[in-house]
This record gives structure tokens, C-alpha cells and sequence, in this order.
């Protein structure tokens, strides 16, 4: 099958049969591989974290908010993904790029409209509270400046409505 290469923060599970995979630094194609030919039921969508200097894991890129409901920076996120998205009846809410830093996008949804965002990004936090999100803030500091923010400290296995 290949050497792979595979983080979680590169796996975003929107539906059941429905994945995106985003290969950058790492996580690679033979990974992607590895998923489509253990899973042929789901569909895995992939799509490159790296622009220029930016994007090290899909959830620096895109976050669930809720059902179909999801936070993203435009110019990280391919076009052709989000029109898709919006297809199926997703709906987004643009983080602030200036909270790139701390991790606008990097947020943990504990069920439908209830998410854990970092304290830090106030406008981007604004934006998603608008959209009828209730946020729960939590001051980050020293994780934020690892890299890392709400997602990257946990593994959801299963998330409930």
C-alpha cells in the first residue's frame, strides 16, 4: 500500500460517509490511500493545507460549528471545496486571517451550535456567536503558542447533535 503519513488535525468528519483529508505537511496521498481502500464506503475529500507560509493542518484551515455548520479562512480553503459544501447545504462563518496566529479556525464543536474557541480571537469569536453559535471561551496562551488550540487537545471519537 505505501508509506503514508497521518496527523488528526488533517481529518475533519462532516457526515458519516463524508471525510475531508487535508495533505500538507503531514499527512500525504498514501495516507488518503490508505483511508480509500480501508473505508470504499466514505468519501474522502482531499485537499493541499499549504499556502505559501500558512496552513499547517486542516483545522488551521476549517472548524465544525456545528451540523453543516462550519468556521473557515477563505483564502485557505479551496473554492472548489466550500462551493461543494455549500451544495450539500453547508453554511460558513469567515474567520478574522489577522487571528490566524491563534488559531481562529482550530475549535471544538461539543454538539450543534456549542463549540470550545480560543478567548484570544475576538473578532472571529464575534462572527460565529452571530451566526447563533454559543462559544465557549477558554484562554489558551502558552498552547496557542505551540501551534495548537480547543481541537488539537482532544480526540472526539464520536460526536453527538
Amino acid at each position: 500500500m505505501g508509506d503514508y503519513m497521518l496527523e488528526g488535525g488533517d481529518i475533519v468528519q462532516l457526515e458519516p460517509n463524508l471525510v475531508l483529508v487535508g495533505i500538507g505537511p503531514r499527512t500525504n496521498i498514501g495516507a488518503l490511500n490508505l483511508f480509500r481502500n480501508t473505508f470504499p464506503e466514505i468519501e474522502f475529500v482531499p485537499f493541499s493545507t499549504v499556502r505559501g507560509d500558512k496552513a499547517f493542518h486542516i483545522d488551521t484551515n476549517l472548524g465544525i460549528l456545528g451540523e453543516k455548520h462550519l468556521v473557515y479562512l477563505p483564502e485557505l480553503v479551496p473554492s472548489e471545496i466550500v462551493d461543494s459544501l455549500k451544495q450539500r447545504g453547508y453554511s460558513f462563518v469567515e474567520a478574522d486571517p489577522d487571528e490566524y496566529d491563534t488559531c481562529c479556525t482550530n475549535v471544538l464543536a461539543i454538539n450543534d451550535r456549542k463549540i470550545i474557541a480560543p478567548a484570544e480571537n475576538v473578532i472571529t469569536n464575534r462572527r460565529i456567536k452571530n451566526s447563533g453559535v454559543e462559544v465557549i471561551e477558554v484562554a489558551l496562551g502558552e498552547i496557542l503558542e505551540q501551534g495548537g488550540g480547543p481541537h488539537c487537545l482532544t480526540l472526539p471519537l464520536v460526536r453527538e447533535k
